[in-house]
């Protein structure tokens, strides 16, 4: 049985660097997602697709100043995109990992489909960095969002109210 999970109502943000997911059990295919740069930001956005910890496939979005790209990784086609360079699969894959060079990007609809049983979604965070200190951080954007923080690095999770936030959430 394929089940498609698309990510909630929430947009995931990030300053710059990237994150990857946690390994999954199963594999599952790396569909397709939405992701926008903007106006002081952009740059290029590495995808990576790895399968028992061998890389497998990736993709480089160009995006600089306001973009929206809508990328379908199992076709290899991306819209609203200056280029995309794919290489490789996003099929049958364990984790995926995202890198971006400058600015802000957001990180929307992501879907995956998963073979037999559904996995549970979690968010992968560094080594080192303490997931109850990072609930803890958990504070209002103004916009009913919450904005995660360790050291430097900040994370806003769109449409969460910081009081739902849970370390069950984290691997």
């Amino acid at each position: 049985m394929r089940t498609a999970l698309t990510s909630p109502t929430c947009v995931a943000f990030s300053s710059g660097g990237g994150f990857s997911s946690p390994n999954s059990v199963a594999d599952f295919d790396f569909v397709s997602g939405n992701f926008a740069s903007f106006p002081y930001g952009g740059g290029y956005v590495n995808l990576y697709a790895y399968d028992d910890e061998n890389l497998v496939g990736g993709v480089t979005l160009e995006m600089f100043g306001f973009v929206k790209a809508e990328v379908n990784f199992l076709e290899g086609v991306a819209t609203g995109v200056y280029s995309a360079d794919f290489w490789g699969t996003f099929s049958s894959v364990d984790r995926v990992e995202f890198r971006h060079n400058y600015g802000p990007l957001a990180m929307d609809d992501l879907v995956v489909e998963t073979f037999g049983t559904p996995v549970v979604d979690k968010i992968d965070v560094p080594n080192g960095w303490d997931i109850a200190e990072l609930v803890a951080s958990a504070t209002s954007d103004g916009s009913g969002g919450t904005v995660l923080t360790h050291d430097e690095e900040s994370v806003t999770l769109v449409g969460i109210d910081p009081s739902t936030v849970s370390a069950d959430w984290f691997v």
